[in-house]
């Protein structure tokens, strides 16, 4: 849940007072969110509970890492409020949804909101789900699929998933007509269609060995100048902000890394290497 995260960038927060103080996130790495966002309700995918078609948005877990899936939010256009949903996670077979990990039935939202219309409702859903790992195999990354059917207060089967037609987070929504088999959405016509969502949850990192606990970032907090210590097998560092935002990616790490573009802020840096992976937050001042 984001709350948990929250309070880890709260008692990071306090190195404010301390100098030269490094705090480092062993457990998690940002961002702990898989996120598709709206574009302005462009368009939706039928997905109801007691309709012939179901529909399936991917996620690419990182080589190593290990995604705990907790709450899900989801947009979907209804003539009337949403009650409550079907939701299965799925292996990937070739680029498609294949064997299933898990199901869960009559999952009631914990919140619906009404976010907007046009000749019918756009209703927010958010779902609070038992824990889920979604593991990213060693060496490679690895996907998975979640799928969605929803009911409504009327109990027709006109519920859309909302789709958008820029950004790109994966591939294409898959999916799958009165159970003939799953496929993904034609864009023949040029047309690219996104699914919209938020899977979210903590992010751990599957790595845990001897040498990347000598790897940190120092001094820190710093102001414009920052060095990435016992860093030989580190082949990439990526800095996000507090938001999850991707703010650079830096590949040569041998000299001093200049910080002067950041404002002042935590940040998070992710250190990568062939059999090492870390993040470690500093703070720029």
């Amino acid at each position: 849940m984001r709350a948990s995260l929250y309070c880890v960038l709260l008692l990071a927060a306090s190195i404010l007072s301390v100098a030269q103080t490094t705090v480092d996130l062993d457990s998690r790495q940002p961002p702990c969110t898989f996120i598709s966002e709206s574009n302005a309700f462009e368009n939706g995918l039928l997905s109801p509970s007691e309709g012939t078609q179901t529909v399936a948005n991917d996620i690419l877990v990182a080589a190593g890492d290990v995604f705990t899936l907790s709450e899900i939010e989801v947009n979907f256009f209804s003539v009337s409020i949403i009650t409550d949903a079907d939701i299965t996670y799925y292996e990937d077979d070739n680029g498609l949804p294949g064997s299933v990990l898990n199901t869960m039935t009559d999952v009631t939202p914990t919140a619906v909101f009404d976010i907007g219309s046009f000749g019918i409702f756009i209703w927010k859903a958010i779902f609070d789900v038992p824990q889920f790992d979604f593991v990213g195999q060693a060496g490679e990354e690895t996907r998975y699929w979640i799928s969605i059917t929803v009911s409504n207060m009327d109990g027709d089967d006109e519920v859309y998933w909302e789709t958008k037609s820029v950004g790109q987070q994966g591939f294409q929504p898959a999916i799958n007509d009165n159970g003939t088999g799953w496929m993904l959405v034609d864009t023949s016509n040029g047309q690219h269609v996104e699914g919209v969502y938020e899977f979210i949850g903590e992010c751990s990192l599957g790595i845990n060995t001897v040498a990347q606990q000598n790897v940190t970032v120092f001094p820190n907090p710093a102001t414009d100048l920052v060095q990435c210590v016992n860093c030989q097998d580190i082949t990439k560092a990526t800095i996000y902000n507090l938001t999850g935002q991707q703010m650079a990616v830096l590949t040569d790490l041998s000299g001093e890394i200049n910080i002067g573009f950041l404002l002042h802020g935590m940040y998070f840096f992710e250190l990568v290497g062939s059999d090492i992976k870390k993040t470690v937050s500093l703070l720029k001042i």
